[in-house]
């Protein structure tokens, strides 16, 4: 690896997150700056229409490893995390959130295991005591359904917040799916997977930028792209539909 190659690379979605900037920021770059020699932040820019943008751009002065990526409009978290994994140059990629509920002192632990020789590293939650009863209840009754329907493995209580080797993360980019649902993308390259566990936390400020519509349409593109059942029940219905149509028009003929 040459001296100036970036070891580390974390990605951040953002949107309309300008009260957490500051503290995710302060948290953060110490950490990575005991692990890594060379690492970047790169902040997607997922639409915010507040001072989000500024905000960052004010801070890039102040940490060269910042990296910002804007995009013309608001097309979603799924679409902001391919964006960052696209244009990150990190021997490792970490997504997490801005709004400190991933604890960034789990970040050693990750790069530890990825060291170690895994090309994946899962932060699952051992609690979800930052999230509502009612968002815990819709996730983990979509992860049983995901897990029901799909081939592809994912785990339990285990969100974006995890760290990706470069062979895995140019996998990710080379694949073709328009409509992109991560956590299911994320198992799909296989190779060896460590698992740390964490404790979910509180939001540090801001309000969540989730909504029960954006959950449940997330939740339909999981099921519809990454299963097949969907397409064995609509065979299924037109099988029988069929040969129910012609046996009733066998016996109407006799």
């Amino acid at each position: 690896m040459a001296s100036n190659q970036i070891q580390l690379s974390i990605i951040v979605p953002v949107k309309n997150e300008q009260s957490s900037i500051a503290t995710f920021l302060g948290a953060v770059v110490p950490v990575c700056e005991s692990m890594a020699k060379h690492f970047e932040i790169v902040f997607i820019d997922d639409g915010s229409t507040d001072a989000t943008l500024g905000l960052l751009k004010d801070e890039q002065l102040r940490h060269q490893q910042i990296r910002i990526v804007k995009l013309s409009r608001n097309f979603g978290k799924e679409a902001a995390l391919s964006a960052g994994l696209s244009v990150s140059r990190g021997d490792a990629v970490i997504p997490m959130d801005v709004d400190m509920q991933d604890p960034p002192e789990v970040l050693p632990l990750l790069y530890k295991r990825h060291l170690e020789g895994f090309d994946s590293v899962v932060a699952v939650r051992k609690t979800r005591t930052g999230d509502s009863v009612f968002k815990r209840f819709f996730a983990a009754s979509i992860y049983r359904l995901f897990v029901w329907t799909s081939r592809d493995q994912v785990v339990p209580n285990a969100g974006d917040f995890r760290l990706l080797s470069r062979r895995v993360v140019d996998i990710l980019n080379e694949m073709p799916e328009r409509t992109r649902f991560m956590k299911g993308m994320f198992s799909w390259p296989g190779f060896e997977t460590a698992y740390v566990e964490y404790e979910r936390l509180k939001r540090s400020a801001g309000k969540s930028q989730w909504r029960f519509s954006s959950l449940w349409s997330l939740a339909l593109d999981g099921i519809f792209n990454h299963s097949t059942l969907p397409l064995k029940i609509w065979t299924y219905c037109w099988f029988f539909g069929s040969t129910y149509g012609v046996g009733l028009h066998v016996s109407d003929r006799e």
